[in-house]
């Protein structure tokens, strides 16, 4: 009985201190100090070295540190296996609240089972009347307090989704039941779609070629989107539209028909544009649609083309969705020896009427746009690239700048 009540103890210790500590070297500190102090005071209360024989008792010690070194696997394997089994609840165990109430709890186990052993050994404090008070409690706590805890720890985000939709909207108390499960089955695949948000798109356009008669250059253009679900548990479907708006092309010798070419769309990885590219024609918005879904994990969207952007006029974008980061580079790829560089322009943040003007010869580039946190459906105005002549003065002035072209794509 002694070996039970000794081993049992410090096997409780032993879990408790690796339980408490991160780091094995302090949790092996921390219970050779228990172990020590426990050790003694029942010498010293006693008068008996040990109960355990003395190889036995080294045996007993390299078993708890073994224990406490091994102790991360076992935890591991307690939450994959046993735990995983409450996901039914929708509790979240790795919660900071969840591991405070369980270090917590098992202290007082075994704040429990040192006093046990004290008393086994002799102990006359505590006394067994405030022992016997302190046991009981803690067995009553440990009943009523789980499903206290458990009532806590349950986090609304981890629910259905049906249950989570009827918080929201759980204002008509009148309404009749049925009618309110059927009208949030309803809504519930719109309100999916709220939640969808793009984290970044990365736009690169390449300038390749500048025509005269048209007063355009020609460029092909990259969009790299990347959609999530902030939900994140639910699967949430929509439809994607990256769109083509050519320049009207008024004032020109000649009118470039197609304007251009809708060359791919890749979503994550896998091409959706078979047979030959789209054209792109004046007159009217040219893209592809795509429906897609989006859960757990995030979705990627590659869109390229190319195209006759019109000098004069203002590159920009709109987005039906949130965007986090919106990042454009542009890139001079112009062969001609004698038109092989430009300027662009932007305009200054949060200054009206003020601009940046840079002039890139070939092969370089510029990081044009970085913005943060744009905002849906508003037309934002990136920059405009000059006609070859105006690089020229630019090289000589200090103003450069006239427009440059537009174009715009809904994600």
């Amino acid at each position: 009985m002694a070996y039970l009540i000794d081993v049992s103890n410090m096997v409780l210790a032993a879990l408790f201190f690796a339980f408490l500590c991160g780091n094995r070297a302090h949790a092996l500190l921390l219970f050779l100090v228990y172990y020590s102090a426990l050790k003694w005071a029942a010498y010293e209360n006693t008068g008996i070295s040990y109960t355990f024989t003395a190889h036995f008792e080294l045996f007993a010690f390299v078993f708890y540190l073994g224990l406490i070194y091994f102790s991360p696997k076992i935890f591991l394997a307690f939450k994959t296996e046993i735990v995983a089994r409450f996901n039914g609840l929708s509790l979240l165990f790795d919660d900071n609240r969840g591991i405070f109430i369980s270090k917590l709890w098992t202290s007082t186990v075994v704040a429990t089972s040192t006093m046990g052993y004290m008393r086994y050994h002799g102990f006359t404090y505590p006394s067994e009347n405030f022992y016997v008070s302190w046991a009981v409690n803690v067995v009553f706590f440990s009943v009523i307090g789980l499903a206290a805890a458990l009532l806590s720890l349950r986090l609304p985000h981890k629910e259905e989704f049906s249950s989570r939709l009827g918080i929201l909207f759980a204002g008509a108390e009148n309404v009749d039941n049925e009618f309110r499960q059927s009208a949030l089955s309803h809504i519930s695949s719109e309100v999916k779609k709220l939640g969808l948000a793009v984290s970044k798109i990365n736009r690169r356009i390449v300038i390749e070629a500048y025509d005269p008669d048209y007063d355009a250059y020609r460029a092909t253009v990259t969009i790299t989107t990347t959609m999530v679900s902030l939900f994140g548990d639910v699967d949430a479907q929509d439809q994607v539209q990256f769109t083509v708006t050519p320049d009207k092309f008024e004032g020109c010798k000649r009118t470039p028909n197609p304007v251009g070419q809708i060359i791919s769309l890749f979503v994550n990885g896998e091409e959706k544009i078979r047979g030959n590219p789209q054209p792109i024609l004046l007159g009217q918005g040219n893209g592809y649609p795509e429906v897609f879904t989006v859960g757990k994990d995030e979705q990627v969207f590659t869109f390229k083309y190319w195209c006759w952007f019109q000098t004069g006029e203002d590159f920009t974008y709109h987005s039906k969705r949130f965007c986090r980061e919106f990042n454009v580079r542009v890139i001079n790829r112009m062969l001609d020896e004698k038109e092989s560089k430009f300027s662009v322009r932007r305009p200054r943040l949060g200054k009206i009427g003020e601009f940046d003007s840079k002039t890139l010869i070939y092969g370089e580039e510029w990081d044009i746009v970085n913005f943060k946190d744009l905002e849906p459906n508003v037309m934002t105005t990136l920059f405009t690239i000059e006609r070859p002549s105006a690089a020229l003065a630019a090289e000589t002035s200090l103003d450069g700048a006239t427009s440059a072209t537009s174009t715009g794509e809904n994600a």
